[in-house]
């Protein structure tokens, strides 16, 4: 489900807030940088760098799995 990024704009939000909104309201599911970037309307150069510093906090987790072509992808998910 994408998060509106004007939604969290308009409460005072960041780059920060918006990925983790979204990443809480599908908690069920795991993304890759591409997937969380379309959904947020963040860049993902931007978003790398957000993700390393939540990633660094522990605010999120990751999975490395490999995809039916054979190559490593990651993917990213809150941590509860």
């Amino acid at each position: 489900m994408p998060v509106k990024s004007d939604d969290i704009k308009s409460r005072g939000g960041d780059a920060e807030s918006l990925i983790t909104s979204f990443l809480e309201k599908n908690s069920d599911s795991y993304f890759t940088l591409k997937e969380i970037s379309e959904s947020t309307g963040i860049d993902i150069i931007e978003l790398h760098v957000i993700i390393t510093m939540m990633l660094w906090s522990g605010r999120i987790k990751y999975r490395d799995i490999y995809d039916h072509e054979n190559k490593l992808r990651r993917y990213y998910a809150i941590n509860k």
